[in-house]
C-alpha cells in the first residue's frame, strides 16, 4: 500500500503507450490520490517513435476511425482530425504527424482533467534501474545523471526497442561507416544522396524508401530480405468487421491457417477473415503449445506479419509505382559478404532458393528490419538491468518480457512482480499482438483499473479481460485482482 495514502506510479517511457496507460490512470482513480510521473526525454509525451516522424508520406496503416485513445469512444480521433483537415474522414489512412498532434492533445487533455488530490507530470530523462526498497514496499527508480524517485508501482511503457544493430549483414559490416543502423535516428536519412541498399522488406523498409524518395535521393532503392514479401494492402472498400464469437477450440497452426483460409473463402477476402480473428490471438497465442508456436514462428509469423500488418491504399500505390518505374526493386536474399569501395560499398548477394550471387555497389546499407524483440539483444540500459538483477525473465521464446496475464512482470525465478508492470511491445512473446492501438489502449484500461485494486486490496479474481468496446461506466466497475503475495529477495522487485 502506498504511504500517506497517495500512490505514486512512474511510468517509464512517454510514447504512445506510456501516455495512454498514464491518462487511464488518472481518469479511473477519481477521488483516490495519485502521484503519475511519465519518465521520457522527450520534449512532450505522446509521439514516441512511431509518430515523431515529420514525413508527410508516412501514413498510419490502420483507418482513422480504429486508432481512438478513448476505448469507449471509437470515433474520437477520427472527428479530431477531421477539425484539423477537413480531408480526413472514417476510412482515411491519415499522416502519422497528425496522429502524433493527436496524442500530445490527449496528454494535455488528461494533464487538465486531473483530480485535485493527484498529479500528472512528466519529466525529461531516462530510467536505468530499479532497485526494490528493503521491505519491499517501494521501488527506487534511477535515472540517469544520478537522480532517482520513488515509486509504489513502475510500468515499463518502453514502446519497441531499437532494432538489431547487425541484422542480416556479413561479418564486420555494422562497422562501416556506410551502415545506418537505425533509420529513425534523427538525421539518419538527410545526407544520402546515391544508391542504396535496405536490409528488410516490411513497413519500416516502406517507410524509409518513401521518405528517401521525398528527399529527392538519386540512385536506386534496392530492399532486401529472406523471403522479399512486401506487406499487403488494405483494401479501400473494407467493409465492417465483427469479431469471431470465440476462439477456435483446435490450437495448431494448422487448424488456424485452415480456418483463416476457409473464412476468406466464405467472404471473398482475406482481409476480413484476419480482422475477425484478431481480438482471439493473444487468447490463442497463450494457449498453443510450445511446439505449435515455435511451429508458427519458424513457418507462418512472416506471412502473418505481411497479411495483419497492411500498407494504406495509397502507399501501395505509389510502391507499385516506383517499382514500375526500376526505383525500387525488392529481392529475396541474403548478404554473402562485403567490402568497401572508394564512396561506396560492394555488396554480394545470394538469392534465395539459388545458388547464383548478384554484386551490388551503394552508397549506404540501411537496417530496415524492424524492431529487435528479443530483450537480451536489446543492448537498452535499463533492460539490460532488469535482466541482470534478475527482476525480470525474458519471454516465451526470449520474446519481450515474460508476464502475466494481468501485464505484472514475472522474474528469473518464475515469481510475479507485485510492483512492476508491462504494457504494449514488450508483452510481445506472451500475447504476440500487441503493438497496435487497439490492443494498447485496452491494456492501459486493465492495468489502471488493476492498479487501482490492488491499492484497494480488494480480493477479486485474477484476470480482467477488458473488452474494447465496453462504456468507461461499466470498465470504471469492472471487478479485478490483487497480486499473489510475492517473494522479496535481495536485489529482485517482487
Amino acid at each position: 500500500m502506498s504511504v500517506g495514502g497517495v500512490t505514486k506510479v512512474v511510468v517509464v517511457g512517454g510514447g504512445c503507450s506510456g501516455t495512454l496507460v498514464a491518462k487511464e490512470i488518472i481518469a479511473r482513480w477519481g477521488d483516490q490520490a495519485c502521484e503519475v510521473l511519465v519518465v521520457d526525454p522527450a520534449e512532450t509525451p505522446g509521439r514516441g517513435v512511431a509518430y515523431a516522424t515529420s514525413c508527410p508520406s508516412h501514413l498510419l496503416n490502420v483507418p482513422a476511425e480504429q486508432m481512438s485513445a478513448h476505448p469507449d469512444r471509437p470515433g474520437h480521433f477520427a472527428a479530431w482530425a477531421h477539425c484539423r483537415d477537413a480531408g480526413v474522414d472514417n476510412d482515411s489512412f491519415a499522416p502519422r504527424m497528425l496522429y502524433g498532434d493527436y496524442l500530445e492533445d490527449v496528454w494535455r487533455d488528461a494533464q487538465r482533467s486531473v483530480p485535485a488530490a493527484s498529479s500528472l507530470a512528466h519529466h525529461r530523462s531516462r530510467v536505468v534501474s530499479l532497485t526494490a526498497a528493503h521491505d519491499g514496499s517501494s521501488v527506487r527508480v534511477g535515472l540517469e545523471h544520478g537522480d532517482a524517485v520513488a515509486a509504489d508501482h513502475v510500468v515499463l511503457a518502453m514502446g519497441n526497442l531499437p532494432p538489431s544493430v547487425g541484422a542480416g549483414l556479413a561479418p564486420g559490416m555494422a562497422r562501416s561507416a556506410r551502415y545506418i543502423a537505425d533509420p529513425w535516428r534523427p538525421g539518419a536519412l538527410d545526407e544520402l544522396t546515391g544508391s542504396v541498399l535496405l536490409i528488410g522488406t516490411g513497413l519500416t523498409a516502406i517507410d524509409t524508401a518513401l521518405a528517401l524518395v521525398d528527399r529527392g535521393i538519386i540512385g536506386p532503392i534496392r530492399a532486401l530480405s529472406r523471403h522479399g514479401l512486401l506487406p499487403r494492402t488494405h483494401r479501400p472498400d473494407a467493409p465492417a468487421v465483427c469479431p469471431l464469437v470465440s476462439a477456435p477450440a483446435e490450437r495448431t497452426v494448422r487448424s488456424l491457417i485452415a480456418l483463416l483460409r476457409g473464412n476468406a473463402d466464405t467472404y471473398g477476402d482475406w482481409r476480413r477473415a484476419i480482422d475477425e480473428f484478431r481480438p482471439h490471438v493473444a487468447e490463442v497465442w497463450r494457449t498453443m503449445s510450445d511446439i505449435e508456436r515455435r511451429r508458427f514462428l519458424r513457418h507462418a509469423a512472416r506471412f502473418w506479419e505481411i497479411h495483419r500488418h497492411r500498407m494504406a491504399p495509397e502507399i501501395a500505390d505509389r510502391v507499385g509505382n516506383l517499382i514500375a518505374a526500376s526505383r525500387l526493386s525488392v529481392r529475396a536474399g541474403v548478404i554473402e559478404s562485403y567490402r568497401e569501395l572508394p564512396g561506396a560499398l560492394e555488396v554480394v548477394i545470394r538469392r534465395r532458393h539459388s545458388t547464383g550471387t548478384a554484386l551490388i555497389s551503394v552508397s549506404h546499407v540501411i537496417n530496415c528490419t524492424g524492431p529487435q524483440l528479443r530483450v537480451s539483444e536489446a543492448g537498452d540500459r535499463l533492460v539490460d538491468d532488469l535482466l541482470g538483477s534478475g527482476t525480470v525473465r525474458p519471454g516465451p521464446f526470449g520474446l519481450g518480457l515474460d508476464v502475466a496475464e494481468d501485464g505484472a512482470v514475472i522474474d528469473a525465478q518464475g515469481v510475479r512482480s507485485r510492483r512492476v508492470w508491462s504494457i504494449g511491445p514488450l508483452r510481445r512473446g506472451a500475447e504476440w499482438e500487441t503493438t497496435a492501438v487497439r490492443e494498447i489502449r485496452s491494456q492501459a484500461v486493465s492495468l489502471a483499473t488493476r492498479l487501482l485494486a490492488v491499492e484497494r486490496s480488494e480480493q477479486l479474481p485474477v484476470h480482467v479481460e477488458v473488452q474494447d468496446t465496453l462504456p468507461s461506466a461499466l470498465l470504471t466497475t469492472i471487478a479485478t485482482a490483487v497480486a499473489s503475495p510475492g517473494v522479496e529477495r535481495a536485489g529482485v522487485i517482487s
